[in-house]
């Protein structure tokens, strides 16, 4: 009978240091102090000549990436340009 009430009091004390340590984590997440991160924010005049300088580059379609079957008046485009956006 000794040995099943030193477990359970072995047992009750492995619980509760198991939830001091858990609760001093927790804590010590909880008053962490938060990160100032500085990020630069671009202005819009440079946000625009950014996007404006990418949309020809992402929406060019290369000639050798069409199926076969599209006829080639299709693959040109309207006054034989081979990107969507004219420059």
């Amino acid at each position: 009978m000794k040995r099943s009430g030193l477990a359970a009091a072995l047992y009750v004390v492995l619980v509760f240091l198991s939830g001091a340590v858990v609760g001093i984590f927790g804590y010590r997440l909880y008053t962490a102090r938060s990160v100032s991160a500085s990020v630069s924010v671009p202005k819009p005049a440079d946000f625009r000549k950014k996007y404006v300088d990418d949309i020809p580059r992402a929406c060019t379609f290369p000639l050798s990436r069409w199926p076969r079957w599209v006829p080639s008046s299709m693959k040109r485009g309207a006054g034989g340009r081979k990107s969507i956006i004219a420059r």
